[in-house]
């Protein structure tokens, strides 16, 4: 392996979610899991220039807000609070950057785009964080990506906010 593909491989960090959506949970648990993922990629974005999530904790987070209607007994403010966190560490990386991991698109910009997708519907970016917008956007525009979420328009009246 030459050592460049070796330190950007020991730079990198991808997340698994072994725990993922469970329809029997009490939201007491849910909210549990929502938190320790949430803990985890923050613990792992300290070892890692680039942290490839899924978007479990966006799924997560939309299966809790379904279990209570939407309403905040355990802290969902608390849980946009720290989508809005992780907004502004995205901000950071990206205001230099045009993809994830530098001028080129990759397999971590693939694995952003659905989490980055349903975060901004549960916790709108706004004005707050311009080069996140602007990254977002980028990812819209490629056809990929498009053309998944123009066949995903008939199952987002599933999503608790189905605003397209």
């Amino acid at each position: 392996m030459p050592a460049t593909a070796r330190r950007r491989t020991k730079r990198e960090v991808i997340r698994f979610n072994p725990l993922g959506l469970n329809e029997g949970a009490t939201p007491e648990a849910q909210l549990w899991v929502l938190m320790a993922q949430i803990q985890q990629e923050l613990e792992l974005r300290k070892r890692a220039e680039v942290l490839v999530t899924d978007r479990s904790v966006v799924d997560n987070f939309a299966y809790f807000l379904r279990v209570t209607d939407g309403t905040d007994p355990f802290g969902v403010e608390e849980a946009r609070a720290q989508l809005r966190n992780a907004y502004a560490i995205v901000e950071e990386e990206m205001r230099s950057k045009i993809w994830a991991a530098g001028h080129t698109f990759t397999m971590a910009d693939c694995a952003a785009s659905p989490a980055l997708f349903y975060a901004n519907k549960v916790e709108p970016f706004g004005d707050k964080y311009p080069a996140v917008k602007r990254y977002h956007d980028r990812l819209l525009k490629r056809p990929s990506f498009a053309r998944v979420i123009e066949e995903a328009q008939p199952y987002f009246k599933f999503f608790p906010y189905n605003n397209g």
